[in-house]
């Protein structure tokens, strides 16, 4: 998986991708989500990556926090 930056301020976006070993295959692959810490950054809980593809991508989307946190 890459982000895209990688690190964001409060409040700000980063584009992630996910590239498969091989094309998904019929029917799609589904790939589940998850932010270490969901108050400090969001994901969809799953990413479909169509039949055929090897990658996709999502938003991952930072909150505005007060502090200095981090989340993977």
């Amino acid at each position: 998986m890459t982000l895209t930056p990688l690190s964001l301020t409060g409040g700000a976006a980063s584009l992630g991708c996910v590239t498969l070993n091989g094309p998904a295959p019929s029917g799609g692959a589904s790939v589940q989500l998850l932010s270490s810490d969901p108050s400090v950054a969001s994901v969809p809980p799953t990413l479909q990556i169509p039949q055929g593809d090897n990658d996709g991508c999502f938003l991952v989307q930072s909150l505005a926090l007060p502090d200095c946190a981090s989340a993977v």
